[in-house]
């Protein structure tokens, strides 16, 4: 059974191995302070590990785009991959913004991001939209009422 458990300084250590580990140590302060404030530029932004009993199996985050609408984010380590990790993480998320009040999920993902794609269609989210973003990067935004 996996639960979310919210990133603290106390915890950051759970970064270690990966992406977020080489981000640059202002950025990581800045995303760890932003993540306790539950604030990002004035909308609601909270950064979760996955857990699975006392092991981080990853990381999910969850930002406010517009007024009762939650964007999430989920990033599974490479070696919890395929295991149904990303599922219950993005599951247990939307439930926690479900709580809280939200009643739209929005997800932007890139369409070379297939198992991205896959997942977030198996929980019931459709298309909305194509588009190029800002790099140049075919992105299919898709959305699901909470």
């Amino acid at each position: 059974m996996i639960f979310l458990c919210p990133i603290t300084r106390d915890n950051k250590n759970l970064f270690q191995d990966t992406s977020y580990a080489e981000m640059p140590a202002e950025a990581m302060e800045k995303m760890l302070a932003e993540s306790l404030a539950k604030n990002h530029e004035g909308k609601y932004f909270q950064l979760f590990a996955v857990m699975d009993d006392t092991l981080c199996v990853g990381f999910v985050s969850l930002y406010e785009t517009a007024p009762g609408q939650i964007s999430c984010g989920p990033e599974i380590k490479p070696q919890y991959r395929q295991q149904g990790y990303g599922y219950l993480a993005v599951r247990a998320a939307l439930e926690q913004a479900t709580q809280m009040g939200y009643t739209m999920a929005i997800a932007q993902i890139r369409q070379d991001n297939t198992a991205s794609i896959a997942l977030h269609q198996k929980l019931g989210f459709a298309l909305c939209r194509s588009y190029t973003n800002k790099n140049g990067h075919p992105v299919s935004e898709f959305s699901k009422p909470l």
